[in-house]
Order: structure tokens, then sequence, then C-alpha cells
């Protein structure tokens, strides 16, 4: 029997040799193929891992570099695997007799001889367990040898050994099963890991059969010792050891927004990515924004998003999309990235404009109901409150995001260089449309952005004026996209407004979400209906931005910028630097301070009651004095260009201390009842007529609310038609409404459908004298209004001015 063995085997030896020849053409290997595919691992700033995603077999592994393995680590797998590793070319024939012996015996493959080198062969090159592929391995492994050392073949291995449930190599091993470094194992914890090669499905820590890993573990000890690489002393600690396996739990999948942003930005779905998020930072964001949810919810509003960033860096320290990454409440969407309509967070950047071309601070702009042509019809921007505030400085239009005083702003500094500014700093997201498509309310909530957007912009002011993107990857090296928007004067000018309460007292100044103990920059914006509401921040450190709303666009229950974004913008900025002292921005040496009278913010007079200090780049210091305060201190003597406001505000509450200037200060001979021509005082009814300069002569307020005013629209005429730059000329009347070429409709069912005359001059004039179609209708005094029945047709209107100087218009009726 025993000769009978022995001829097999030599049959088998001859075989064996004849093969080898012919196989050895196939046992080819080429270095290239030890390139690992590749999966993707997105961590934090400190190397917290925040999404694994697979490699194209499915499997995840951290590569780890041969040098930064531990020697206890690759003594334990050398133990368990392979004694003679450094002693043999690839084959271990000692091995290879002990198994031809144990199979032939068995008639079937029951003990494997293969060396490390042979598996690390196997896993680059799979195949089945036949003897020819065993022979082409064997060659393989040979040039494995030749190509690597034994460092580097180890290194192969540990990185591509499977290590069960889809882990592979003991870097991403030591990590789940032990919630360690590979550097932090135990000698015991390390022979765990090379317990697992055997049998990874069977010896599944997690698994039923947990004692048979740790029995195996023991006989890798006992492996260890056997070999030297263990003392006596330290095996008997190793076997005493307690194994603690970390609780089974799935892969890490944190800050999903982010994540799927950067692969659909083209971040590689391959390698390693260190992102700028700080993990510990982002938790505590997204538990704050939840513990807000409640109280959102109960005012309409489903959804929130918030991003803090690093102004120095401009890296993005956390980036919430949602409440929560799931379905509810369309929560999978990103509002950090969402287009939505920016309310009034643009208004800095128009400011800022118009310090860039000279104006100042204390620039006076008229906070005074206007309509504008638009080609989509008239246009009258409303205030927050719906109230008008009449002569505003710069700093209390912005601090108090007043609409009226925005659009005057834009309309004297043009549409054409506000709308280039937003695409410089890439808020303009539409190329297609032009600056006409947003028209004079680009910046109060026409243009659409998202809050990744406006957090760059406000990060701008923050550096001083210099605009950078942001950064998620630490390696991006974004820094090169550095643009210099505005002066560092002018940034620093804008971020005092922005963080001066003072100054925005009139609309929040009881808003207690928006006050702080330290000085820190902001803006609010809130959308048509309520929509959206935003907050944005900064200090020297840190910008953070929050929107809440709802994905759908539904409108929310009043919920403002003010009321549903500021309570969590002042969570996070309490989270981010609680009461400590903040550094502040050093005032440029090219900003200088100046007294300005508080009304007119023009250079104070001996009458000026009110002054207060003023920021001016230098050289644009007021030089004008004041006009408002010529003769005494109590009343403000405004131009005739606010009679409307004065006269509305007087017929309503109390005109204060607001005045016409060149008129009288009783106000009872200034203003009378607009008026109402006798030719249609008829169809007016409780409307009183009297003759011009009676005390009597005033149409009750009661009847004058019965008058219905038309609704109308405006349609824009051929080119040649109309001017579509029309701008109020100096110096004489202007029609302020209609506006040219005004188109309105008859409704048949209503009677005495009627449109209020309005007009402005600027000079002080007694009276000014309505033309209907060339013939005589009205003459009237401040505020100079009257009221028109519409006829149909296309009719001329005329504004004329005692000097003969005044405006015309024509309208179309149908």
């Amino acid at each position: 029997m025993r000769g009978k063995r022995l001829s097999i085997g030599l049959v088998f030896i001859f075989l064996f040799s004849l093969s080898s020849f012919s196989l050895a053409k196939e046992g080819g290997f080429e270095r290239e193929d030890i390139v690992f595919p590749d999966n993707s691992i997105f961590l934090d700033r400190n190397g917290e891992i925040l999404r694994f995603i697979p490699d194209e077999n499915g499997q995840r592994h951290i590569w780890l570099s041969g040098k930064d393995i531990p020697d206890i680590v690759k003594n334990a797998f050398i133990a368990a695997e392979d004694e003679r590793f450094y002693n043999h070319n690839g084959v271990d024939f000692k091995a290879v007799i002990r198994a031809l012996r144990d199979n032939l015996r068995e008639g079937r493959i029951v003990s494997g001889a293969s060396t490390i080198s042979q598996q690390v062969v196997r896993l680059i090159y799979p195949h089945e367990r036949t003897y020819k592929d065993k022979i082409i391995e064997i060659f393989r492994s040979g040039r494995l040898e030749e190509n690597l050392s034994k460092d580097g073949i180890l290194e192969q291995y540990l990185n591509r050994v499977p290590m069960g449930n889809n882990i592979v190599g003991i870097n991403l091993a030591s990590i789940v099963y032990f919630n360690k470094s590979i550097a932090d194992l135990s000698v015991a914890e390390a022979a765990v890991l090379a317990s697992l090669p055997k049998a990874p499905g069977q010896l599944n820590p997690y698994g039923k059969s947990r004692g048979k890993l740790l029995k195996r573990k023991n006989w890798v000890l006992s492996r260890m010792l056997e070999q030297g690489y263990l003392t006596e002393e330290e095996f008997k600690k190793s076997m005493g050891c307690e194994i603690v396996f970390n609780e089974k739990t799935s892969f890490p999948n944190k800050a999903q927004h982010l994540v799927d942003l950067l692969i659909a930005r083209g971040t590689g779905l391959f390698g390693k990515h260190y992102t700028t998020l700080d993990s510990n930072l982002q938790k505590e964001v997204e538990k704050l924004l939840n513990s807000h949810k409640t109280r959102l919810a109960s005012r309409g509003a489903s959804q929130a998003a918030a991003i803090i960033v690093h102004n120095p860096t401009m890296e993005v320290l956390v980036s919430v999309g949602s409440f929560s990454y799931s379905e509810k409440d369309s929560g999978y969407n990103n509002g950090t990235i969402a287009f939505r309509s920016a309310g009034s967070t643009i208004k800095p950047l128009l400011y800022a404009q118009a310090l860039e071309q000279g104006y100042t601070v204390s620039s006076l702009l008229e906070d005074v109901l206007r309509r504008y042509w638009t080609p989509f019809g008239s246009y009258s921007p409303d205030n927050f409150d719906r109230k008008e505030y009449g002569p505003v400085t710069m700093r209390v239009a912005l601090g108090n995001s007043l609409n009226i005083s925005a659009i005057r702003m834009v309309e004297a500094i043009e549409i054409e260089p506000v709308y280039q500014l937003l695409q410089r700093v890439n808020l303009i997201n539409n190329q297609r449309n032009g600056a006409e498509h947003y028209g004079l309310g680009l910046v109060i909530g026409n243009a659409e952005v998202s809050l990744e957007q406006l957090v760059s912009v406000y990060a701008m002011f923050a550096n001083e004026g210099v605009y950078r993107p942001l950064r998620y990857l630490k390696d991006d090296g974004t820094d090169n996209n550095a643009d210099n928007i505005f002066s560092r004067e002018t940034a620093y000018i804008i971020s005092d407004i922005l963080s001066d309460p003072s100054a925005r007292m009139l609309i929040f100044g009881s808003v207690h979400d928006m006050n702080f103990p330290f000085k820190i920059s902001l803006k609010t914006g809130t959308s048509t209906k309520y929509r959206d509401g935003w907050i944005i921040g900064y200090t020297p450190e840190y910008t953070v931005g929050v929107w809440i709303g709802n994905f759908d666009g539904a409108p929310t229950t009043k919920l403002s910028g003010s009321t549903g974004a500021a309570p969590i913008f002042k969570d996070i900025i309490y989270l981010l630097h609680g009461n400590a002292y903040l550094s502040s921005y050093a005032r440029p040496e090219n900003v200088t301070e100046t007294e300005v009278c508080g009304i007119s913010g023009m250079k104070p007079g001996p009458y000026c009651n009110y002054v207060t200090r003023e920021l001016f780049i230098k050289g644009t210091e007021p030089v004008e004095t004041c006009t408002f305060h010529k003769n005494e201190k109590y009343f403000h003597e405004l131009p005739t260009t606010y009679a409307g406001w004065i006269y509305e505000k007087n017929k309503q509450v109390s005109s204060g201390s607001y005045r016409l200037k060149g008129f009288s200060r009783n106000l009872e001979n200034v203003f009378q009842e607009e008026q109402v021509n006798d030719l249609i005082s008829d169809e007016l009814p409780g409307i009183r007529i009297k003759n011009r300069g009676q005390k009597e002569n005033q149409a009750s307020n009661a009847a004058m609310d019965t008058v219905n005013k038309m609704d109308h629209y405006s349609v824009g005429a051929e080119t040649e038609d109309r001017d579509e730059t029309y701008t109020y000329p100096d110096n004489r009347l202007s029609i302020t409404y209609p506006l040219p070429h005004d188109r309105f409709i008859i409704d048949k069912n209503k009677t005495a459908q009627v449109i209020r005359l309005e007009t402005i001059s600027y000079k002080p004039i007694k009276y000014m004298d309505w033309f209907i179609d060339g013939r005589h209708y009205a003459r009237t005094g401040p505020p100079y209004h009257t009221y028109w029945k519409l006829e149909k047709g296309k009719h001329s209107i005329m504004a004329v001015a005692p000097d003969r100087k005044g405006d015309s218009i024509e309208v179309t009726v149908e």
C-alpha cells in the first residue's frame, strides 16, 4: 500500500514537472496588477469617517503603509499564516510536501500550503482551487518575490486580506471591531485579527461562533510563543486579556447632504477625501436646528438649513441641509444649495457698490413711495412694515432693510453696475437673464440665490472685501481664486452698519434674537408671502447663515428672517463664541469719523439739534452745511419732493417736526384736500367741493375711502415711444403717476373709476396746473395731487408750474 502511494506521488511529480513548462507562460506577473481597486472615504477635518463608499466589489478598506503597521501585528499574521515567510522565495516546499501527503491520503484537498506570497497572488488573481491554477499561482509567487521586498509583500497582504463583514485589510478591521487605530491594538487583539483569515465568515466576531474565534486567537498566541515573538510572560498576559468587541454598527453616514454635494460636484469616487467639516460641531448644530423644529412647524415652516464658515480659511465647518436626511418633509433636499428668493439679503452689496461710487453712509435717500415702470408693469415697492420713513441716511436704510430706499439707491447708481457686481460674486444663477429681467427689484428679492452663495458673499465683508469661494476639502487649493471686490474701507463701513443695533431700531429694535452683548454684523431677509426666512451674520472668525422655509415653496405663517431664522442664528453664535470677548476689525487708516446732522446727513449747522458721528472714507466727508435746520432747532424743513409724504403723515397721524421748506410751518395753511374736479364730483358721493382757499375745503376721509382706485397694468410701448431710462429731471415738475404709456382697463361693473394724478416739484411752488388733452383740468397746491375719472381713448396729461415748466405723459384707457 505504501509503495502504491509512493508511485502515485512520483507520477504526480513527473506530471507537475512536465506541465510546468507550458503553465509557466500563464504564470506571468505584471507590477501594475498590484494596484488595489480603491474605494472612497470621506472624512472630517480630524479624520473621523463621514461616509465609506465600497469599491466595485462591494468591499471597504483603508490602505495602510507598511511602515505604519506595528511589528506585533505583522508577527501575529506571520505566526498564523506563514512561519517561514522570511526564509522562502514565495513557496514553502516543506509545507507543499506536507500538504501533498495529507491530500493524497484523503483523496481530496484538505490541507493548504499557501504562503503569504501565494495568498497575495490569489487575492490579485482570483482562481479556482485546482492543481493547474495552483501551479500558475506558484510561478506568480516567484515573480512577486522578484518584484517586491518581503515588507512590500506583507504590506500587500495585510491590506488585502478578507476580514469578514465585507471588510478588507487590518486597518479597517481594527477600527470596526475594536474602535481603535492599528497602533493601539493589544497583542491579544492583534491575534484576533490574525485569526480571521482562516475562515472570515465562520469566525465572524458578531456571529454565533465567537467562541471558535477566541479559541483560534489562543492558538495564534501559542504559535507566536513557539516562534519566539512572545516571551512566556507576554504570552500569559495576552491569554488572560479580555477581548472587548466594538458594538456592531452600520458604517458611518454623516453629513449626508455635504457628501452628496461633493460627489455631485465631481469629487472622485476613489481615495481618501479630507473635508473641512468638524463632525463634533456639525452634530451640535444638527441638534440645535432640530430643537427649533416644533416652533417653526407651528408657523408653517417644515425645514431649515445652516452653514458655518471659518473666515480666514473659508473652510466650511458645518453644513446642515435639512432637519433630517430622509423622505420626511423632502429632507433629502439640500437647503444649503437650493435656489430661493434672496429677500433683502443682497442689500449690503448694493450699498457697498454705492460707497465705491462715491456715496457715503450719510447720503440721504427718499424713503417715499414711488411707482416705477418695468417691462412687466408698474412697480411700487413697500417697506416690510408698510410704512414710509421720509429722509433716511444710508446707515438707517441698510440697518432697517428699507425696500423703498434700496430701490432709490438702485435708481441712483443704475441697475447694470449692480447686476455686474452680483455676477462677479456668483449670485446670478441664470446667465441668460440680464439686468432688465430682474429690474429694480434685483436687490429686494427678484434674484434667486442659495445659502451657500450668500455665506460666501458675507464672508467677503468679513475678509476686508476679498471674495473667495467656500472650501469643502482641505486640499482643494481655492485660495488662488481670490477676487478683491471692495476696498477695505468699504468692507469696514458696511460691517459697522450691519453690527450697529441703533441703525436697525426702526424695524428690528424689539427683536431680541438680533441683539448680542458683543459686536456681530448681521442681515436678515424675507421673501414674498413669507416663503423664505434668512439671516446671515459674521464676526472676524466665523460667518453663519441660516435659512428656514419649505422646500415646496409653500408660504409660512408670517415667519420672517428675524422671527424664524434669527433664534437659530443666535443659538449658533453662542455655541461658537459663548459670552467670550470677540476680536474686532481694525479700522483702516483711511476711514475717519466726523460729526453730521442726524436728520439730513450733512455737516451740522448751529440749529441742528440731533448731531451724531459717522464714518467716512477720507475725502468724502460732507462739506455742505445742513439745509434742514436754517433758523431753529425744532423743525426739519424738507425739500418739496417730500410734500406727498408729509401730507400723508399729517393726514394719518401727525407730521411731527417735519415741514416743507419755503412754506408756512402751519400745515393747515399748506395742505388742502387733494383736488377732485367738479366734473366728477357728482359721481363721488359724500365729497364736498369748496372754493380753493377756504378752511372748509376738505373732503371727508371716509368719503375718500369710497373712491374705487383702478387696478391697472402698464404695457411697454415700442422702444421709440418709451424712454426706458426715464428719470426725474431737476428744477421742474415730474409726473410720478400715471407712468408714461400706462394702459388702463375700465370695468363696466364699476362706477366712478378714478385714478389719482400725482406729481412732485423739485422747488417750492404755491400751485401747479393740470391739463387733460390740452384743456385745463385742475389747479393744486402741495402735495399737487388730484383725481381724474377715466375715459376711453388716448389722453395727454400735463402738469405745469407757474414758471411754465412742467412735465407731460400719455396714457391709454380701454
